[in-house]
């Protein structure tokens, strides 16, 4: 918690209003300005950027490729050049994600922490570059009904494959990579914000909104096979094959949520429940 603590007052409230970014897009209001329709969001995220501009943590190049970005999925969305604005919905939030993009300075919030004994150290960057990548598309590839969550028929259809994916999961990590290893750190709570407003997020709009919603209209199971073996695959950093193969059933569980429930909110939800049940009760993120 400490290293949080010594961030910048303009850091703190950078990483503030991007969380209230995401909860806003969560409830996709908008207010109205001279009869046009403004989403709640943008003024928040448009002072987290002009904040992060002033930090330093962004720079004229990272704006740039933010707003290519929104124009690529405008674009989708119309059907302007299709081919041309699929592939670059699938390039660029790729590489905003990877942090190959150039004009992002990505802010350390917490840097080689000591999660677990018998675990490699943590860090945890608020990555404005992938943060970005996933606000564009959650808002232009979902309507609100898709990014419900809490409601009794879709909780039916989601905690069965929860349940199941998590005890295939935690199974299988078991044997080589993680250990029992019950724990309440302070950091928790900003593990937990961080999981489910920005990794989580970012993550399951891009795999269950650029590639399996478009695999969908060729086979439902390649839809689901292919988009958890493309989860896994960017989950390989590690250079460990059993932390892949973990990755790719927790990715088939989180894709057959969204199928089921036609809820990326559901996935969304499932992701980072998953992640924080790893934090609280295994050895985080995994073995040495």
């Amino acid at each position: 918690m400490d290293n949080i603590l010594q961030l910048s007052i303009g850091h703190q409230f950078s990483g503030i209003l991007l969380a209230l970014t995401v909860i806003m897009l969560w409830t996709g209001r908008c207010f109205d300005i001279k009869k046009q329709r403004v989403p709640l969001w943008l003024p928040f995220y448009v002072i987290a950027l002009v904040i992060s501009y002033i930090n330093g943590q962004i720079n004229l190049s990272g704006l740039l490729w933010i707003g290519i970005l929104a124009l690529t999925c405008l674009a989708y969305v119309r059907k302007i050049y299709p081919l041309l604005s699929y592939s670059l919905l699938v390039l660029i939030p790729l590489l905003m994600a990877l942090h190959i993009l150039p004009g992002f300075n990505n802010l350390p919030i917490l840097k080689q922490v000591q999660v677990s004994v018998d675990a490699v150290n943590y860090s945890m960057y608020l990555n404005l570059d992938k943060i970005s990548a996933g606000i564009m598309l959650f808002w232009f590839l979902f309507n609100n009904e898709q990014r419900q969550v809490f409601k009794i028929s879709i909780i039916k259809k989601a905690l069965p494959v929860f349940a199941v994916s998590c005890m295939l999961v935690f199974s299988l990590a078991s044997l080589s990579l993680i250990k029992i290893d019950i724990k309440i750190l302070s950091i928790f709570p900003v593990f937990l914000l961080s999981t489910f407003l920005f990794t989580s997020m970012a993550e399951e709009v891009y795999f269950r909104g650029v590639i399996q919603n478009k695999l969908m209209g060729f086979n439902v199971a390649v839809a689901i096979i292919v988009s958890a073996m493309l989860f896994a695959l960017a989950h390989s950093g590690t250079g460990r094959l059993d932390y892949v193969l973990v990755a790719m059933i927790a990715g088939t569980g989180y894709a057959l949520i969204y199928h089921r429930t036609h809820s990326v909110g559901a996935s969304i939800i499932s992701h980072g429940l998953l992640n924080s049940i790893h934090f609280l009760f295994f050895t985080y993120p995994f073995l040495r």
